[in-house]
Protein backbone atom coordinates (compact mmCIF):
# COMPACT_ATOMS: atom_id res chain seq x y z
CA UNK A 1 0.00 0.00 0.00
CA UNK A 2 1.34 3.22 -0.72
CA UNK A 3 2.82 5.73 2.07
CA UNK A 4 0.29 8.49 1.61
CA UNK A 5 -2.54 6.07 2.03
CA UNK A 6 -1.19 4.86 5.08
CA UNK A 7 -1.09 8.00 6.57
CA UNK A 8 -4.98 8.43 6.28
CA UNK A 9 -5.11 7.57 9.28
CA UNK A 10 -7.28 5.91 11.88
CA UNK A 11 -10.10 8.00 10.53
CA UNK A 12 -10.10 5.81 7.24
CA UNK A 13 -11.01 2.05 7.70
CA UNK A 14 -8.38 -0.87 5.89
CA UNK A 15 -11.59 -1.37 3.47
CA UNK A 16 -11.35 2.32 2.66
CA UNK A 17 -7.77 2.11 2.74
CA UNK A 18 -7.64 -1.02 0.30
CA UNK A 19 -10.49 0.82 -2.20
CA UNK A 20 -8.32 3.54 -2.30
CA UNK A 21 -5.24 1.93 -3.20
CA UNK A 22 -6.95 -0.17 -6.32
CA UNK A 23 -8.19 3.42 -7.82
CA UNK A 24 -4.80 4.85 -7.13
CA UNK A 25 -3.39 1.54 -8.97
CA UNK A 26 -6.18 1.83 -11.96
CA UNK A 27 -5.13 5.24 -12.29
CA UNK A 28 -1.55 4.74 -13.04
CA UNK A 29 -2.06 1.90 -15.54
CA UNK A 30 -4.63 4.31 -17.25
CA UNK A 31 -1.97 6.97 -17.23
CA UNK A 32 0.76 4.54 -18.19
CA UNK A 33 -1.45 3.46 -21.20
CA UNK A 34 -2.65 7.02 -22.28
CA UNK A 35 1.12 7.65 -22.25
CA UNK A 36 2.22 5.12 -24.81
CA UNK A 37 -1.09 5.56 -26.77
CA UNK A 38 0.51 9.11 -27.25
CA UNK A 39 4.07 8.11 -27.64
CA UNK A 40 2.89 5.67 -30.48
CA UNK A 41 0.54 7.88 -32.12
CA UNK A 42 3.77 10.57 -32.73
CA UNK A 43 6.00 7.92 -33.29
CA UNK A 44 2.97 6.53 -36.41
CA UNK A 45 3.24 10.40 -37.46
CA UNK A 46 6.61 10.61 -37.93
CA UNK A 47 7.12 7.72 -39.62
CA UNK A 48 3.74 8.94 -41.99
CA UNK A 49 5.64 12.00 -42.51
CA UNK A 50 9.22 10.16 -43.55
CA UNK A 51 7.28 8.00 -46.12
CA UNK A 52 5.52 10.51 -47.18
CA UNK A 53 9.02 12.75 -48.43
CA UNK A 54 11.22 9.75 -48.65
CA UNK A 55 8.57 8.73 -51.78
CA UNK A 56 8.62 12.10 -52.97
CA UNK A 57 11.97 13.36 -52.94
CA UNK A 58 13.49 9.75 -53.77
CA UNK A 59 11.22 8.13 -55.90
CA UNK A 60 8.50 9.92 -57.70
CA UNK A 61 10.30 13.25 -58.35
CA UNK A 62 13.53 11.64 -59.66
CA UNK A 63 11.16 9.17 -61.67
CA UNK A 64 8.21 11.53 -62.47
CA UNK A 65 8.64 11.11 -66.49
CA UNK A 66 7.71 7.12 -66.28
CA UNK A 67 4.79 5.67 -64.16
CA UNK A 68 6.62 2.10 -65.40
CA UNK A 69 9.64 3.28 -63.77
CA UNK A 70 8.50 4.48 -60.41
CA UNK A 71 6.65 0.95 -60.28
CA UNK A 72 9.83 -0.60 -60.40
CA UNK A 73 11.58 1.68 -57.91
CA UNK A 74 8.84 1.04 -55.51
CA UNK A 75 8.80 -2.63 -55.82
CA UNK A 76 12.97 -2.75 -55.45
CA UNK A 77 13.21 -0.72 -52.42
CA UNK A 78 13.64 -2.07 -49.41
CA UNK A 79 13.82 1.13 -47.21
CA UNK A 80 10.02 1.76 -48.31
CA UNK A 81 8.78 -1.64 -47.30
CA UNK A 82 10.73 -1.47 -44.09
CA UNK A 83 9.02 1.80 -43.40
CA UNK A 84 5.50 0.48 -44.17
CA UNK A 85 5.93 -2.17 -41.91
CA UNK A 86 7.14 -0.04 -39.24
CA UNK A 87 3.86 2.21 -39.99
CA UNK A 88 1.58 -0.94 -39.65
CA UNK A 89 3.10 -2.15 -36.37
CA UNK A 90 2.55 1.23 -35.06
CA UNK A 91 -0.70 1.17 -36.24
CA UNK A 92 -1.45 -2.37 -34.43
CA UNK A 93 0.30 -1.07 -31.18
CA UNK A 94 -1.94 1.83 -31.28
CA UNK A 95 -4.81 -0.12 -31.38
CA UNK A 96 -3.80 -2.21 -28.72
CA UNK A 97 -2.98 0.50 -26.36
CA UNK A 98 -6.48 2.33 -27.22
CA UNK A 99 -8.27 -0.63 -25.91
CA UNK A 100 -6.20 -1.14 -22.83
CA UNK A 101 -6.55 2.38 -22.26
CA UNK A 102 -10.17 2.05 -22.39
CA UNK A 103 -10.36 -0.89 -20.29
CA UNK A 104 -8.20 0.39 -17.22
CA UNK A 105 -10.12 4.20 -17.68
CA UNK A 106 -13.41 2.13 -17.46
CA UNK A 107 -12.46 0.04 -14.40
CA UNK A 108 -10.58 3.20 -12.65
CA UNK A 109 -14.20 5.08 -13.19
CA UNK A 110 -16.11 2.49 -11.83
CA UNK A 111 -13.84 2.30 -8.98
CA UNK A 112 -14.13 5.94 -8.33
CA UNK A 113 -17.81 6.16 -8.83
CA UNK A 114 -17.95 3.36 -6.09
CA UNK A 115 -16.07 5.34 -3.63
CA UNK A 116 -18.16 8.49 -4.12
CA UNK A 117 -21.04 6.54 -3.32
CA UNK A 118 -19.85 4.86 -0.47
CA UNK A 119 -18.32 7.45 1.17
CA UNK A 120 -21.43 8.29 3.59
CA UNK A 121 -21.02 4.10 4.73
CA UNK A 122 -17.30 4.72 4.89
CA UNK A 123 -17.18 7.90 6.76
CA UNK A 124 -20.65 7.82 8.98
CA UNK A 125 -19.84 9.76 12.05
CA UNK A 126 -19.43 13.78 12.11
CA UNK A 127 -15.67 13.44 12.95
CA UNK A 128 -15.05 10.76 10.18
CA UNK A 129 -16.86 13.23 7.43
CA UNK A 130 -14.95 15.67 8.45
CA UNK A 131 -11.71 13.69 7.60
CA UNK A 132 -13.19 12.57 4.43
CA UNK A 133 -12.74 16.28 2.82
CA UNK A 134 -8.87 15.91 3.29
CA UNK A 135 -8.75 12.24 2.53
CA UNK A 136 -10.29 13.47 -0.83
CA UNK A 137 -8.49 16.78 -0.76
CA UNK A 138 -5.05 14.56 -0.88
CA UNK A 139 -6.19 11.99 -3.40
CA UNK A 140 -7.08 15.15 -5.66
CA UNK A 141 -4.09 17.36 -5.02
CA UNK A 142 -1.29 14.55 -4.74
CA UNK A 143 -2.41 12.10 -7.35
CA UNK A 144 -5.19 14.09 -9.58
CA UNK A 145 -8.07 11.67 -8.28
CA UNK A 146 -11.52 13.69 -8.05
CA UNK A 147 -13.33 12.08 -5.42
CA UNK A 148 -16.28 14.86 -4.77
CA UNK A 149 -18.44 13.97 -8.02
CA UNK A 150 -19.53 10.76 -9.59
CA UNK A 151 -18.81 12.44 -13.38
CA UNK A 152 -15.70 13.04 -14.78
Amino acid sequence: MEQFIKDFGSHTDEPTKVMLQNVYNHKKKFDKFKQKLILCTWGSLVTFLFLFFYMNYFIIKPNAASAEKIFLVIVQDSLLFLLIGILIFMSGLGTYYKKKKDKHEKEYQELRKEIVSKAPLQWRYPFDWEKRNEVFTKMKEMKDINLYHENK
